[in-house]
This record gives structure tokens, sequence and C-alpha cells, in this order.
């Protein structure tokens, strides 16, 4: 069954100019691999110096990821902390570039919000991750731990922000699959099926 998402929370907009303002919204955690993130943003700042990231959450490696940030001396880095509810949609309206480097997902909320807020998405592709993302129809895939294909892909979505705006307009598009109104009756038919109603 495909998670939920409030859509009433986020508000799409176009990017337009598209920045280099990338968003996490992933907790430290060792599944999510923010560190693999961190190095990523990393590349990206030599080509984008002016670049930015919002890490959104907290988590058990907090301390080793903000150690990574001064280890790589890297500026721009915005530990925003654990946003409630009321408050994560602003995080995607404020970014431009949703990244993802989990190396175990199953169908992430985090994706489908940025879907829903129009950011566009780089993600890694853990094993269920291209059920969720198609591959430059909603957003762009690397492999898992691969810093620099990760990096690679936002600076493709910074070069080529027709593909940014195509991508975002996919992606908004593919979120309504995800709204109460339309899973509701994929549960429903899941619970007839098992009581034979």
């Amino acid at each position: 069954m495909p998670n939920l998402v409030d859509l009433s929370q986020f508000r799409f907009r176009e990017r337009n100019p598209l920045r280099p303002h990338l968003v996490c919204t992933r907790g430290c955690s060792e599944y999510y691999s923010v560190d693999v993130v961190v190095k990523a943003f990393a590349d990206v700042k030599k080509e984008y110096p002016g670049a930015r990231l919002d890490l959104v959450g907290g988590g058990l490696l907090e301390g080793q990821v903000r150690q990574l940030v001064a280890d790589l001396k890297l500026t721009g880095v915005n530990f925003a902390g654990v946003a409630s509810r009321q408050q994560i949609g602003k995080y995607y309206d404020d970014a431009d570039i949703f990244i993802n480097a989990s190396w175990l997902d199953n169908m992430p909320v985090s994706v489908i919000e940025a879907f829903g807020a129009g950011t566009p998405v780089v993600t890694t592709s853990p094993e269920s991750m291209p059920y969720l993302v198609e591959n430059e129809r909603t957003g762009l895939l690397s492999p898992v731990g691969d810093e620099k294909a990760l990096a690679a892909n936002v600076m493709r979505l910074l070069r080529e922000p027709a593909l940014a705006a195509a991508l975002a307009k996919n992606a908004y598009e593919e979120s309504q699959k995800y709204t109460w109104d339309v899973v509701r009756g994929q549960w429903l038919k899941v619970y007839r099926d098992l009581t034979g109603q």
C-alpha cells in the first residue's frame, strides 16, 4: 500500500530561476546516509560557491555529520533541527532541490512531500526507490553511496533548468496518487477482500 501525504502542508511553486539551495529532510540515522549528502554538497560547492544546504531533522549521528561539515570546512550548511508538521512545508518551499542519499528505504514520505512542493528530487536508488521515483521523469537517480553521482545530478539540474521544471511538474502530478482520497479506496478494497465483503 502506498504511503500518504497531506498535500495541504505544501505549496507547489515553479523554481525559476533554479538556485543551488538544497534541502534534505531525512534524519541523521545510519539508513539515510546524510554524510553522503554532505559530501555531495561539498562537490556542488566547488562549482557553485554560493550553494546552501538545509539539513532538517535530528538523530543519533548528527554529531558525526556536524564534524564532517567542520572537517570539510563547508559553509552554507544549516542544521535546522526537527521540524513540526506545521513547519516542514516551509523548508521545501524555501529550497530549490531535494537531495536524498539513503541506502535502505521503502516509500519515503519525504520524497512524496518534495513531489508535492515542486522541489525537484535527486536521490540515491536503494532497492525500492525506483518504484517511487522514475529516473528522468519524476527525479534523478544515483547509485547508493556514490556522492559524486549524486552531486553530478544536482549540477545537471542547475545546468538544465528545463529538465528540473519538467521533473517537478511530473512529480507533482505523481504526488496526487498518495493523498487519502486516492489511497482510502485501496485500503477499503484490502479490508473487503480480507473479510469477503
